[in-house]
């Protein structure tokens, strides 16, 4: 009985040290983000790189990332080929493979968005416009509505420059996408002013740190991350990071 007690203990003290510095892989999309991420002279840059690299500092860890097409990156988290994602919603599917933080550190929103001319008419409910086509980036997640809408057509682009060019082509009626996301590349290609969002958002979500239940440390990293996104998203920095990039918490 002794030796038991002593092995549990041995046991319970040995998980419960923290996590050695370590290498972290981040799974990251391949197209560019913005304002979220983005490359920019060669450089990653945007609100979530600087919330994690100051993260992953103050935890002393360090990152790697690893840029892919962004279905290649969910299936990296799923198989253990990452260790983690910077920027994930919420969806019973991704929770099954997927640890996630306990606290968000940014916040996300997506908009229906149509061509300038259209005389669609939005209510709120997918439903009121279920008769149009839909377009969204393969792999993304817009809310259980959409995400879960059978009653709709719906085609998928490889990223957000593709979705655009397939709304002002006709090859469909209706996009679905991140608002800031859709109007930095629309702004970028100049043709901000050929289309309209409609209002009101489909589905705002907070986004978290996701981490690969596959990997042995993934739950200890995802309480490391946590206890350090409390504090840092209280802090004048942080907000100073989002409003750099026009956005807020």
């Amino acid at each position: 009985m002794i030796v038991k007690i002593l092995f549990l203990y041995v046991l319970s003290f040995f998980f419960a040290l923290p996590i050695l510095a370590k290498e972290l892989k981040v799974g990251i999309g391949i197209s560019n983000y913005p304002p979220y991420y983005f490359v920019q002279d060669g450089e990653l840059k945007g609100p979530v790189i600087e919330i994690t690299r100051h993260i992953v500092k103050e935890l002393g860890h360090t990152l790697v990332f690893q840029a892919y097409p962004w279905p290649r990156v969910q299936s990296n988290l799923r198989l253990g080929g990452i260790d983690m994602v910077m920027m994930y919603f919420k969806t019973v599917q991704r929770e099954q493979y997927a640890i996630y933080t306990d606290t968000p550190h940014i916040h996300d929103a997506s908009y229906l968005f149509v061509n300038k001319h259209s005389k669609i008419e939005f209510y709120g409910s997918i439903n009121s416009v279920k008769n149009y086509r839909f377009g969204n980036v393969r792999g993304y997640s817009h809310g259980t509505e959409y995400d879960s809408a059978s009653q709709i057509t719906k085609s998928v682009a490889v990223d957000s420059n593709q979705l655009i060019r397939m709304l002002l082509k006709g090859r469909i009626d209706i996009g679905v996408g991140n608002k800031a996301v859709v109007s930095s590349h629309a702004k970028e290609k100049g043709v901000l002013d050929k289309i309209d969002f409609l209002s009101p958002a489909i589905e705002a979500a907070p986004a978290y740190f996701a981490f690969s239940k596959v990997k042995t440390d993934s739950k200890q990293l995802a309480e490391q991350f946590s206890i350090e996104i409390k504090k840092f998203i209280k802090t004048e920095k942080y907000h100073d990071i989002l409003t750099a990039y026009g956005l807020t918490k």
